[in-house]
């Protein structure tokens, strides 16, 4: 492997890291009630986001994918199965509403300061159910 494609593998990992992160950001934002929704999924710049990250993932793939095949195909795997399960709970936990805040609606619920970001309170209730 010659030193263009582990410089084109190194931008395409980086690319795809943010791309990452922009999609658990937006992820959360669509799971969220509207009373801790970010206020930047109610502008234009939200939408720019959505747009934002799947296009970055789709570089990030071109980009690993002309270094090497299995490279692009390993790193979506990466990016649906593994980078979820870092990143969602770093980014509820900068996202949600700080224990003091939340602290008299959740104790009734049984959460505690040391539960409370692993619970589900925060996610928009369905529809279809009261």
């Amino acid at each position: 492997m010659d030193a263009g494609n582990i410089w084109l593998i190194v931008a395409g990992v980086v690319v795809l890291l943010i791309a990452a992160v922009l999609e658990a950001y937006c992820e959360f934002g669509r799971q969220v009630a509207p009373k801790y929704r970010p206020e930047i999924f109610s502008t234009q710049t939200g939408v720019l986001f959505w747009i934002g990250w799947i296009t970055l993932l789709i570089i990030a793939c071109t980009m690993l994918f002309l270094a090497h095949p299995i490279a692009a195909f390993v790193a979506i795997m990466i990016f649906w199965l593994l980078l979820p399960l870092w990143l969602t709970p770093m980014i509820r936990k900068r996202m949600l509403p700080p224990w003091d805040v939340v602290q008299g609606e959740l104790e009734s619920q049984g959460c505690t300061k040391d539960n409370y970001l692993s619970g589900d309170w925060w996610r928009k209730k369905e529809k279809g159910k009261g």
